[in-house]
Order: C-alpha cells, then structure tokens, then sequence
C-alpha cells in the first residue's frame, strides 16, 4: 500500500496524555505518560520512509512528557521516570527523576525473593544522554 504525500510546516502536539495497553507487556497494566508536549519542524514524508528520513525528522523534534511507570521484567520493581526532555536541534535526551522502586521492603525481599538478593531502591535527579542511539529501535544513520 502506498500512501500519499504528507508536507507540513509543523506539527504540535501539546498537554497530550498517551495509555498504550497490550496483553504481556508491563504484566498487563497500562503504560502510562501524561503533559505530552510534541513539536516537529518541516516535515515532508513521500512513500518511502528511509533510516535518513527518520533521522532528519528527529534532528527537527522537540518532545516532552511526564509520569512514564512501567514494572521491571521481573515484576521486582517499578521504573518511574518523572520527566522528560529530548532537544532534536541538540540531540540530547534529559531525564528527571528516574527511580527505581522496589514492591517490597528490604525484609521481605531477601526473605522471600531467593533468586536475587540485591535490594536496590534508586532515585537519579537527573540523568543526560548526548548524542543518543536510536539504533535499537530501528534509527540509525
């Protein structure tokens, strides 16, 4: 299927909220981002979508969101990041708040969690990624 042509001078997107629900994924509860904030710049999209393309449109993007939760793979902790920034023109990612909760207390943990006794609760401030790898979702140059 081909479709047509797409040009815009700019596309916005504010105060957004996004729930994306899929059986499997985050042990069946929501993810959730809220105060999504959305801008790209010039964009121009033929039928052939291409690495480069993708690329260029991120070098145009300015995103912003809030409250991301999702539980680890081991259903052990919840991974929260409080905000989020990523600066296209710079190419820097800015994440804020990022923690890592744990469901249980210490106690408990190393009581009943025998297959991993590491107890971790982490709270960064802020965390800056320069120059991101967008490679393992598929962008690269």
């Amino acid at each position: 299927m081909i479709f047509p042509a797409i040009s815009t001078k700019n596309l916005t997107i504010e105060d957004a909220n996004a729930t994306i629900e899929k059986n499997g994924v985050n042990f069946n509860r929501p993810l959730l981002l809220s105060d999504i904030n959305l801008s790209i710049d010039s964009i121009s999209i033929d039928s052939l979508i291409t690495n480069a393309f993708a690329v260029d449109l991120l070098s145009r993007t300015q995103l912003s969101a809030r409250d991301f939760i999702m539980a680890t793979p081991d259903s052990l902790y919840d991974f929260k990041i409080g905000s989020l920034l990523y600066n296209g023109r710079k190419n820097i990612a800015s994440l804020k708040e990022v923690e890592l909760s744990p469901y249980y207390n210490r106690r408990f943990f190393q009581k009943h969690i025998k297959y991993q006794q590491d107890w971790l609760d982490m709270d960064i401030p802020l965390v800056e990624i320069i120059n991101p790898d967008f490679g393992p979702i598929g962008i690269s140059e």
